[in-house]
């Protein structure tokens, strides 16, 4: 997958007592970050493929990563006219992944002990 990291945000406050380079907690303090944050946000902006010899296709996303646990949310639009939702999820409550169709009709199948164990990797 080829992706472009877009924004972060979800932080506040001031970096100040950190072994950062100053140029890293200078950025980090202009987008707001504090020091402590309980989770972060991302946007992407990319392409991705299902595999060899499969077409590219772009997409956009966000994802929330959780710091204080092993959690994330990753949201994709992708499709003609983003109409596919994809929905990869993991959390203490455990998984969800669903491709969707307008983000309401489901089109493939949920979560499975296999994808838990691939989610635990990423």
């Amino acid at each position: 997958m080829k992706t472009n990291l877009g924004d972060v945000w979800d932080m506040k406050a001031s970096i100040s007592d950190t072994n950062l380079p100053a140029e890293v907690a200078t950025l980090a303090n202009r987008l707001g970050a504090d020091g402590k944050p309980d989770r972060v946000h991302l946007t992407q902006y990319g392409t991705m493929t299902e595999g060899p010899g499969k077409p590219w296709m772009r997409f956009s996303a966000t994802d929330t990563i959780e710091l204080a646990t092993t959690a994330f949310d990753w949201r994709a639009r992708t499709g003609p006219l983003s109409c596919l939702t994809v929905v990869d999820q993991l959390s203490p409550r455990g998984t969800r992944s669903e491709l969707r169709l307008f983000g309401i009709f489901p089109l493939a199948p949920r979560a499975s002990p296999v994808l838990r164990a691939k989610q635990m990797v990423r």
